[in-house]
């Protein structure tokens, strides 16, 4: 894990030293704190070192918008467990606020939903509702060949219904990962991909 402002690691996992969930542990001479952790321990990932840029070329101003004293503000959201691994959460600039003031990322959604080997590809937002606030939604890109390779072996034709039903069961089972306040009560399905850029 690192960005171009760090040349370009910062954390690494190593064959001996590895957690599948993680973006591994700090490069020696690195430092990394989770500035303005929450309850659960997750906050801005800052991060010094001798790798870490001394600011933007000839832009001051860019340059303090990023460092905090000595600290570089990645922009990234995560905690540190207790073995020392890093875990990002998300950006910091994709947060979802709850009307209750709950921090959710639609990263760590997608990353629930994007293991299920009917869902292609995810997206989550937050969405005004009108009975219960704030909604978490998601626009969904089925996976063609999984829906496909179902129907040939359950004998079941491929319709919207069933899809909508495939996906419905595949949400449900994503929402008994997620706290209640992150779980999704709306979704979309996508007949394209999203765009890359």
């Amino acid at each position: 894990y690192g960005l171009t402002e760090t040349s370009p690691i910062l954390t690494l996992n190593t064959p001996t030293n590895f957690k599948d969930d993680a973006a591994g542990i700090p490069l020696p001479g690195v430092e990394i704190t989770i500035h303005n952790p929450n309850t659960e321990g997750t906050g801005e990932v800052y991060a010094k070192g001798p790798n870490v840029m001394l600011g933007y070329y000839k832009n001051p101003a860019a340059t303090a918008e990023v460092f905090d004293g000595e600290w570089f503000k990645t922009g990234d959201i995560g905690f540190m467990d207790r073995d020392g691994f890093l875990h990002i959460s998300g950006r910091k600039k994709n947060v979802i606020i709850s009307k209750r003031g709950k921090n959710v990322f639609p990263e760590e959604i997608e990353d629930v939903l994007n293991r299920s080997p009917f869902i292609l590809e995810s997206l989550v937002y937050g969405e005004e509702d009108a009975k219960l606030d704030e909604i978490i939604a998601s626009q969904i890109v089925v996976d063609a060949e999984a829906l496909i390779e179902y129907s040939e072996k359950t004998g079941k034709q491929i319709t919207n219904e069933l899809i909508h039903s495939i996906i419905s069961e595949e949400i449900k089972k994503a929402n008994k990962q997620l706290s209640s306040y992150k779980q999704i009560r709306k979704f979309v399905i996508r007949d394209q991909e999203f765009q890359k850029t």
